[in-house]
C-alpha cells in the first residue's frame, strides 16, 4: 500500500491535510486576535474567577474573610483582621482589604482559544474543547488567586494574619509551595496540557514525517486488519 504524500487526519468523515507549518501560520493569526479580545473582555473573563474565589474563602474561612468584590480585573477582599494605626474618628479599628489582580491568573483562556482555532477539526468540536477548557481554566485561575491571598495574609499582614491562619491548619511552607505552584506552573502548562490531551490524533499525524503516513481508508470503509504475525512453536 502507497503512503499518502501529505499526513491527513479524520475531520468530520473527510481527510484534512495536516501540516505543521500551516498549524503554526493559523495560530500565529488566531494568538493576537484571542489576547486582545482577553483584554477588552477582561472584567467579564475573569467574573467567573472572582466569584469562586470570593464563595471558596468565606466559606472556608468565614473567621478572617467577610466578603469581596470584583473591581474590573481585580477583586477586593474585606478581612477581619485588624489594620495597624488605623482608627476612625468614633475608635473604631479599622479592617486590612486586599487586593489581587486576577487577570495575571486568566492568560491560560487566549492561549487555549488560540490552539484550538488553529486546530482543524469541525466547528461542534471546537466549541466542545473550548468549553471543557474554560470548566478545567477557571478553578485553576481561582486556585492562583487563592494562594495569593492566603499568602498575603501570612506574610504580609503581621502576627494577627499568621495567627488566623494557623488556628485553621494552614501551613506557611505548604501556601508558599501552592503560591508558585499556582502562580508559576498551573497558568502557563494547563492549557497546553489541555490541548494536547484532547487533540492527540493531530498531534501524532504532525510527529509523523510526510509521505510515511498510512492513507485514510475511504468514508463508510473499514480499514483492513493487520496481518497476524506467526508465533512460534
Amino acid at each position: 500500500m502507497m503512503a499518502s504524500a501529505v499526513n491527513t487526519i479524520d475531520v468530520d468523515g473527510v481527510a484534512e491535510e495536516v501540516s505543521l507549518k500551516a498549524f503554526l501560520l493559523q495560530a500565529v493569526s488566531w494568538l493576537p486576535l484571542a489576547f486582545f479580545l482577553w483584554f477588552v473582555l477582561r472584567t467579564v473573563a475573569v467574573y467567573p474567577v472572582v466569584r469562586l474565589v470570593a464563595g471558596v474563602l468565606t466559606g472556608w474561612l468565614p473567621d478572617i474573610f467577610a466578603g469581596a468584590h470584583q473591581n474590573f480585573h481585580t477583586i477586593d477582599v474585606d478581612t477581619l483582621l485588624p489594620a495597624p494605626g488605623q482608627v476612625d474618628a468614633e475608635g473604631r479599628q479599622g479592617l486590612i482589604t486586599l487586593t489581587s489582580n486576577a487577570l495575571q491568573y486568566a492568560y491560560g483562556v487566549p492561549v487555549l482559544i488560540g490552539l484550538v482555532m488553529a486546530t482543524p477539526m469541525t466547528w461542534t468540536r471546537t466549541f466542545v474543547q473550548l468549553a471543557i477548557g474554560f470548566a478545567v481554566l477557571i478553578p485553576m485561575q481561582a486556585f492562583g488567586v487563592t494562594t495569593e491571598l492566603l499568602k498575603i495574609v501570612a506574610f504580609e499582614t503581621g502576627p494577627d494574619g499568621a495567627a488566623a491562619l494557623a488556628a485553621n491548619g494552614v501551613s506557611p511552607t505548604a501556601l508558599a509551595l501552592a503560591y508558585q505552584f499556582g502562580y508559576l506552573i498551573l497558568p502557563a502548562l494547563t492549557p497546553i496540557v489541555l490541548w494536547i490531551l484532547m487533540n492527540r490524533p493531530f498531534i501524532e499525524a504532525l510527529r509523523i514525517p510526510p509521505g510515511m503516513q498510512e492513507p485514510m481508508p475511504p468514508a463508510g470503509v473499514d480499514a483492513p486488519p493487520a496481518p497476524e504475525i506467526p508465533r512460534d512453536e
